[in-house]
């Protein structure tokens, strides 16, 4: 993790900041697809599992100055968990999500021909819904508010037509409610916490988008 940090410090420090113009507008969708799978045989017993999400985004930013801008980014996701083998532990289910970001974006230019490095800071809502296939498991309803830092690049692929690749978070302040409801009984919990993709894999969580300069 500190590898990491490190290289991102010293891309920005070697940077130059990127040349756009205040009052641009860039916009776009962007797509999203992680896939994890997972086997454990136990006594002639296969526990496999699969875990599917698809994500998808619509942002818009608004250029304040040459490299500084604002935007707004509406996000939908679909995740499916399944399993071969089902006990009280492990439970088909699948969940819709829906949410909202605010941010600012700070664009470096990296030296590189058409490529361009950038940070945002955003300010989050989300809400999802997750239903079991087992009727004796809990409905969950979620929200969830953060604050994050995510790095990515932009590529330019023609005047008016750019690539992105936004990439994991560096770090996010997160606040969870969750309540989860069974046979008309409802359980709220509240959690804060502190959660980084750097640890894991930095390419956990790679949206890739198509952005429009008007």
């Amino acid at each position: 993790m500190k590898k990491l940090l490190g290289l991102f410090l010293l891309i920005i420090s070697s940077s130059t900041y990127a040349q756009f113009q205040a009052g641009t507008k860039i916009s776009g969708p962007g797509l999203s697809v992680n896939y994890t799978g997972t086997r454990q045989t136990t006594q002639n017993i296969d526990n496999s599992g699969n875990s599917l999400y698809l994500g998808g985004s619509f942002s818009v930013i608004n250029m304040t100055s040459a490299s500084s801008g604002k935007g707004v980014r509406l996000n939908l996701g679909y995740l499916n968990n399944s399993f071969k083998t089902i006990n009280t532990n492990t439970d088909n289910n699948k969940q819709l999500s829906f949410g909202i970001d605010l941010f600012k974006r700070k664009y470096y230019n990296l030296k590189v021909n058409n490529l361009f490095f950038y940070i945002d800071r955003i300010v989050g809502v989300s809400f999802s819904t997750t239903k079991y296939d087992k009727t004796n498991n809990p409905k969950q309803n979620e929200f969830n508010a953060s604050f994050s830092v995510t790095p990515g690049f932009n590529y330019i692929l023609r005047k008016n037509l750019l690539l992105d690749l936004s990439l994991s978070k560096i770090g996010s302040l997160d606040y969870n409610h969750n309540i989860t409801e069974l046979n008309g009984i409802k359980n709220t919990t509240n959690k804060f916490g502190f959660n980084t993709e750097l640890s894991a894999n930095l390419l956990s969580n790679v949206e890739v988008g198509i952005r429009f300069i008007l």
